[in-house]
């Protein structure tokens, strides 16, 4: 799963997320090692982070035939958290010729 897109950050409700090109909402969160990082803000999930994780859809239809989804992480095997690249100025640089 990639890409957080937003959610409530205390861990008890839906989340969404972009898997490939699809938006998955609603999205809960089963790991409970995962949750508690969220919950004491050791993660804080943004935008452009990656997680590698089990996941479970539930499919159902309601009384009009239209199929409904949900989906529930139920354990993250890896978090990649999103690095702002750093922009160099010139004291940085080495050797900087023009």
């Amino acid at each position: 799963i990639q890409n957080h897109l937003g959610g409530n950050f205390l861990g008890e409700k839906a989340y969404s997320f972009i898997m490939g090109e699809s938006t998955l909402w609603p999205v809960t969160i089963d790991d409970e090692v995962f949750l508690h990082k969220l919950r004491t803000g050791e993660i804080r999930l943004h935008s452009e982070d990656v997680i590698k994780a089990t996941l479970e859809i539930n499919q159902k239809k309601d009384p009009t035939n239209k199929i409904l989804a949900s989906y529930a992480i139920k354990k993250v095997s890896e978090y990649s958290r999103f690095e702002k690249p750093k922009q160099l100025g010139f004291k940085d640089q080495e050797n900087n010729e023009f």
